[in-house]
This record gives C-alpha cells, sequence and structure tokens, in this order.
C-alpha cells in the first residue's frame, strides 16, 4: 500500500539510521544517484537543461570553490543539483518504507526544493546522494524519521529506468548491469588528473599512495581496497609506470 508522508517534524537525541530491507523491485537513492551522476558524467551538457536559477547558483558555486578538488567537487555538486531538481519537479517519487505496518510512504517532492527563490540552495547542499535523508540539515529535506529512527529512501526501478530513458536517451537496462557496477571510466577521471596533481605537488608518494587518499571518494560500492586498486591501474594505464 502507498500513501502519502507528511512532512511531520520529530526530534530524537541522537541521530539513529536503520537500514531496513527494500522492496525487490526498488532502488535505493543512493545506488539511483551513483547511476544518474555516471550518466551525468558521460553527458555533461544535460546539466544545461537545469533552469538559469540553478545555473547561476552552481556557477557561483565553482568561483567560490577555491581547493584542489574544485573540479570533482563542482562535479559531484552539480550531478546532486541535478537529481534533487528532478526529486523536486516530480520526476523521481521517492519513498520510505514503514517496518510496522509495511505500508510504502510517499515522500513529499516538494520538500526536495529550496525553501524560496532567494535561498542559494545548491551553495548548501551536501554534494553527493545518500540512502539516509535527515531533516535537521542546512536545506529543507523529506523527513524521514519515522518510528524513532530514518529509514532509507528508496525509487522504484521501473520508474527509474523510465527516467533514465527520457533524460538521457538509453533503453531499459532490464536484466543487464545493475546501478553504479560499470566501469566507473568517467567518474574516476575527474579523480585520475587530481592523482597526478597530488603527486607532482609531492601531497602523494606513488600512485598508489593518491588513489589511498582519494578512495572513499571513488564511485561504485567495493571495498576501499578495491577503489584504491582500481585507481591506481587506471593512473598508470593513463599516465604510465614512470609517474608512480
Amino acid at each position: 500500500m502507498i500513501v502519502p508522508y507528511l512532512r511531520v517534524l520529530q526530534v530524537t537525541e541522537e541521530k539513529k539510521y536503520v537500514k531496513d530491507p527494500i522492496p525487490a523491485k526498488a532502488i535505493l537513492l543512493g545506488d539511483a544517484f551513483d547511476w544518474a551522476y555516471e550518466e551525468i558524467c558521460a553527458n555533461p551538457r544535460i546539466l544545461e537543461t537545469l533552469d538559469e536559477y540553478f545555473q547561476k547558483t552552481l556557477k557561483l558555486n565553482r568561483e567560490l570553490e577555491e581547493t584542489v578538488r574544485e573540479d570533482v567537487y563542482h562535479h559531484e555538486k552539480a550531478a546532486t543539483v541535478f537529481f534533487r531538481a528532478h526529486l523536486y519537479a516530480g520526476n523521481l517519487p521517492a519513498y520510505i518504507r514503514d517496518s510496522e505496518s509495511g505500508d510504502i510512504l510517499q515522500l513529499d517532492r516538494f520538500d526536495w526544493g529550496p525553501v524560496s527563490r532567494r535561498e542559494f540552495w545548491p551553495l548548501r547542499l551536501p554534494r553527493r546522494v545518500d540512502d539516509f535523508v535527515t531533516n535537521d540539515d542546512a536545506v529543507r529535506n523529506p523527513n524521514t524519521l519515522l518510528h524513532g529512527a530514518y529509514r532509507p529512501v528508496f525509487l522504484w526501478r521501473d520508474e527509474f529506468e523510465r527516467w533514465l530513458k527520457k533524460t538521457f536517451g538509453h533503453q531499459k537496462h532490464g536484466g543487464g548491469r545493475p546501478p553504479g557496477s560499470g566501469s566507473w571510466q568517467v567518474a574516476d577521471e575527474l579523480l585520475l588528473d587530481e592523482m597526478r596533481n597530488m603527486i607532482k605537488t609531492g601531497k602523494a608518494k606513488s600512485a598508489n599512495d593518491a588513489a589511498r587518499l582519494l578512495a572513499d571518494r571513488a564511485r561504485g560500492s567495493g571495498i576501499l581496497a578495491s577503489k584504491q586498486t582500481r585507481l591506481a591501474n587506471r593512473y598508470r594505464k593513463k599516465f604510465g609506470p614512470e609517474k608512480n
């Protein structure tokens, strides 16, 4: 049963996250974002479809970001804005599950958006979308606190795949690769350039060292060690062993 889940403020002394099982035909919000992020990296001009407000504040975000990680940070933030804009527009209905009743609760799409146009929403967003969404961040979020704990957000897989097809022009993946299990080559490219800069400036001693420092930011659901190996191998393939 699917019912609307109203935004009701609840307060707990300590954040508690419970990873309830989701329906078999669903996909976790974080996995959906990872898949969308891969598509956005491969098709960056899709960001031009964002409305003028979001494009202007993303441009301001890039101008204000002056760290070494500027390019990676900006790409992730832009992808987050794009993904949330589609959640806000109702193109991607999102849900949580009531662990006690078994009901599927649909989140209010308007809670993904800015409070007003005067709010610099993209500047305040985290740069990645996670399975868990809390209602006490710097930006307004849907309320996922239920029975004293935050519940994982998910999408129906068929709705998400229809959105992928409409947005990026792909056919339904069906029994093909699951989200986030691709080569991650496009997303890794951003980290490879950062690894090279770290090695050149002495912040890392080798490809393995640089990969170790950045592994937690690599896409995919594998363990950090496998991400480190993947990044180091791709670095050597791109820049050659003499650069390590």
